[in-house]
């Protein structure tokens, strides 16, 4: 039950116009979003990263950081990620690779009054492009200072990693979260709260979810990822319980969430770049690339949002939508009975522990009856 609006667009010359918008909620409930914006011509590339945010009805956009390349060759990376402080001041990390002379740069922006800072992270110089996966995500600790996650490969690439870089008011400090062999990470999205931190990451074809407790993390698997090429995710947290969304270039873009200690799924729709945020009532919020004309072209960015719960009937099966709101139900109450008459679940649904039989479904809104759903 989603809602859809674009927030910019363009013409396609080659490749995708747009990548990986990411999503924020302020305290006043406004989307903000972040991305990358490439417009290439016959003699160079003009790639910008732009901030959005929307007043009323209308999106209001503006230019962060632009490159004008001497050769269509040298590109800003695809992986742009945004925060917002408590008082809605924007936050931004994003990778420069400069593929001509094989130089990388992690990069960090903030607003300041009415301009943008730029700082450069971390700088290497004659490395291998593809040993920086380029997915990075960032957040703000108790301290407000940013902290952002990022992956590594070794040049032999018999080595992966997850580096978190924090920064502690003089400089950043680079931290090892995780280190395998033989194997690839792509950072999805890194949370903080009650202080831990909290990441969404793929490692080879599945999805992971990981949690620093102490010194330690624990890591569970969340589900398999569907379909072929690079994949792009974002995690969220929903009061204390993780919930997410992936994709990848030829599979669906899907919603994760954890309900008790199991992991659920709902497919959406198809998307590039996949960013999930929660506002102050509850309510999810994505942003994607998808696609108009020509089919295929990622030459739209979307705006999904969650619209009013509501409970469906499905080849004899009775399904609560949004499912992952459930617990944060406070506008519709609930009830199923079974035949005789007798309560069997009010308010959280879950039909997994329920015997073979026929239920009636009773959804009430301000104590009045607005849906009986026989099942």
């Amino acid at each position: 039950n989603w809602r859809f609006e674009t927030i910019d667009t363009g013409i396609i010359i080659a490749n995708l116009i747009f990548s990986s918008p990411k999503i924020c909620i302020d305290n006043r409930g406004r989307p903000h979003v972040a991305y990358l914006k490439r417009i290439e011509r016959e003699t160079d590339t003009i790639a910008k990263i732009q901030y959005g945010y929307k007043n009323g009805n209308l999106w209001q956009i503006l230019v962060i950081d632009s490159f004008l390349p001497r050769s269509i060759y040298i590109n800003v990376e695809d992986h742009v990620d945004l925060t917002l402080s408590p008082n809605g001041i924007p936050h931004i990390s994003y990778w420069y690779i400069n593929r001509q002379d094989t130089s990388a740069e992690l990069r960090y922006a903030y607003k300041s009054g009415d301009s943008w800072r730029i700082l450069p992270i971390l700088s290497q110089r004659n490395v291998i492009w593809e040993m920086w996966l380029n997915n990075t995500s960032i957040v703000l600790n108790d301290s407000l200072y940013p902290v952002i996650l990022f992956s590594y490969y070794t040049p032999n690439f018999d080595t992966s990693y997850l580096f978190l870089a924090i920064f502690n008011g003089l400089g950043w400090k680079i931290d090892t979260v995780i280190k395998e062999y033989h194997t690839a990470f792509i950072p999805f999205g890194l949370k903080f709260a009650d202080n831990k931190f909290h990441v969404l990451f793929q490692e080879e074809w599945a999805v992971f979810y990981a949690v620093k407790i102490n010194e330690n993390w624990l890591v569970e698997w969340t589900r398999r990822r569907n379909g072929m090429g690079e994949a792009y995710g974002d995690l969220e947290l929903d009061g204390s319980k993780p919930c997410g969304v992936f994709s990848s270039i030829s599979g669906p873009l899907t919603y994760i969430w954890k309900y008790d200690t199991i992991w659920e799924a709902e497919v959406i729709t198809g998307g590039l770049f996949p960013s999930l945020a929660i506002d102050p009532y509850g309510k999810k919020h994505i942003s994607c690339l998808t696609s108009t004309e020509p089919p295929g072209m990622m030459n739209s960015i979307c705006y999904i949002y969650e619209g009013i719960p509501e409970i469906r009937e499905s080849n004899n099966q009775l399904s609560y939508f949004p499912y992952a709101s459930l617990n944060t139900l406070n506008t519709k109450e609930i009830r199923v009975y079974d035949v005789s008459g007798k309560l069997i679940l009010k308010d959280r649904i879950s039909l997994r522990k329920m015997k073979k039989g026929v239920y009636i479904a009773k959804v009430s809104k301000q104590r009045k009856i607005i849906k009986i759903i026989k099942f």
